[in-house]
């Protein structure tokens, strides 16, 4: 990991008042992103990733809402920042794919209007040399007819089809960092492992960092550099994602790999479900979140240790977990060893 991330996250709290009580959505995330790094995030509905994503670009989730911690970008703070000084940040140097193209495109405005519109706003060029441009990134992501696209309405395109006119919007630009906010949700599994790969694509010929936000972890195997596992508004584990995958450490990481339809080979299997559901973000458990959930539950799990006090290896893979490396290898059912990425044995 480099020295000086382009992204670094630290101690990012956000919260927001309901008629129930305050909401802590995000609890003290801290990540960093390296230049051209693929981050993937995963976590349940509800884990907090998408309040998360839009939040490091000073977007609230609500009225109400609080935001505290840090987000520099490239040096800049940008939680301290004015909305001009935004405005030269969003969409130009980090852009963010929303989880829904059909809501995220303006239902009333041509397709290529709305690329045009997005290059000239962050951009002094004409609007011919915009429609060029709009054209060839349609016509990049891999959109058939793309002289077809460029005239339609959102709701005359497929769903693959508005996802990847998204895609082009936000890259078109030239991000230093793209958030895809579950940009494979909806879609059948053709045009998902389509749509991954035009995301590979961009990260290895833009040079784009990119982080993937999913809640399905077999969608960022294979894809992303590191991952990081959401749970309850925390990240429960992190570290290089061959290494999460081949030999988790926390339990909830455990209860998605179970969770997984298909093994490494993409033949299916048996799930594991976890037991319960989420806990109340107004009202959530003291300690360790995923405690009320967890088999292997004991009396320090009542304390929730710091992220970094919790290093497996030397190369920063760290978990949530009071358990000993050795104790989480014995325990861990068949259905949760790490499928998705070759088995590895406690050093």
């Amino acid at each position: 990991m480099s020295a000086d991330p382009l992204l670094h996250v630290s101690g990012l709290d956000v919260s927001f008042e309901t008629r129930q009580g305050l909401v802590r959505a995000v609890d003290g995330l801290s990540l960093t992103l390296a230049r051209g790094e693929v981050l993937g995030i995963v976590g349940e509905s509800g884990s907090g990733k998408s309040v998360a994503m839009r939040s490091l670009l000073a977007l609230a989730p609500g009225p109400g809402a609080r935001l505290s911690g840090s987000v520099r970008f490239d040096g800049v703070e940008l939680l301290a920042a004015t909305e001009r000084e935004l405005g030269r940040v969003r969409g130009a140097r980090i852009a963010l794919v929303p989880q829904d193209a059909m809501s995220a495109l303006d239902p009333v405005m041509r397709v290529g209007k709305q690329i045009t519109e997005q290059i000239r706003t962050h951009e002094d060029c004409s609007r011919e040399e915009a429609r060029g441009r709009a054209l060839a990134l349609l016509e990049r992501v891999g959109i058939p007819r793309p002289r077809e696209a460029f005239r339609a309405y959102p709701h005359e395109l497929s769903g693959g089809m508005r996802q990847r006119a998204l895609i082009a919007m936000a890259v078109s630009c030239g991000p230093e960092v793209l958030i895809a906010d579950e940009p494979t949700a909806a879609l059948d599994v053709t045009i998902e492992a389509q749509v991954l790969e035009l995301l590979r694509d961009i990260g290895e010929r833009l040079g784009t960092a990119v982080i993937l936000v999913t809640h399905d972890i077999a969608v960022v195997a294979g894809l992303a550099d590191r991952l990081a596992v959401m749970y309850a508004g925390r990240i429960v584990e992190e570290g290089p994602a061959d290494r999460v995958l081949s030999d988790p450490q926390h339990p909830y990481t455990w209860g998605l790999l179970g969770s997984a339809p298909c093994d490494r080979n993409g033949e299916p299997r048996a799930l594991t479900a976890i037991p319960g559901a989420p806990p109340s973000l107004v009202h959530p458990p003291e300690g360790c979140h995923f405690r009320p959930r967890c088999s292997h539950e004991f009396e320090a799990c009542s304390a929730t240790p710091r992220l970094e006090e919790r290093l497996v290896d030397a190369h920063g893979h760290a978990d949530r977990c009071w358990l000993s490396p050795e104790e989480k290898h014995a325990r861990r059912l068949p259905s949760e060893r790490a499928e998705l990425g070759p088995e590895r044995t406690p050093a």
